[in-house]
């Protein structure tokens, strides 16, 4: 708990251990969705849940029996995410102009723009690029470092 690495190889070991229970879910016919917004609220997560040091409230999930059907969403190409040898960024740019079009073909974004003080709230061309940098151009979650030092990684 004392360094970057140990926190790192718990939050892989979450990470395979979720995809795990989520792909035996799917199998018996569940639905799951993973929520990240916990970290939003950590420490009211760890409040509520009392959790005791060195637990942290890393990711959450959902599992249930669908009401209907979900939409499936567009994946990124494999062109954008697999890289052989070494990392190749030459066909990313066409890549994520498709997904783009084939997210936004979706309706995902309609009514859930991210708001930017002083940039109008719709822009014709939003899609999954635009999405994804409005949300990770404003500060949040500002309070993690904090929190997590109280659970007690140092984090060194």
């Amino acid at each position: 708990a004392e360094y970057v690495e140990n926190f790192l190889l718990s939050a892989v070991d979450t990470a395979i251990m979720m995809q795990n229970a989520a792909l035996a879910a799917e199998s018996l016919g569940l639905g799951m969705c993973y929520i990240g917004a916990i970290r939003n609220r950590s420490q009211a997560v760890i409040d509520l849940l009392h959790l005791p040091r060195l637990v942290f409230p890393l990711v959450g999930m959902t599992l249930g029996w669908p009401a209907a059907s979900p939409m499936l969403r567009p994946r990124l190409p494999l062109e954008a995410v697999l890289h052989w040898d070494r990392y190749d960024s030459s066909g990313e740019k066409d890549a994520l102009v498709d997904y783009d079009r084939a997210m936004v073909a979706t309706g995902i974004y309609e009514g859930r723009q991210v708001p930017v003080p002083g940039q109008p709230d719709s822009v014709e061309d939003y899609g999954w690029q635009e999405h994804s940098a409005r949300r990770v151009s404003q500060p949040h979650r500002i309070e993690l470092r904090d929190v997590l030092e109280q659970q007690g990684f140092a984090l060194r």
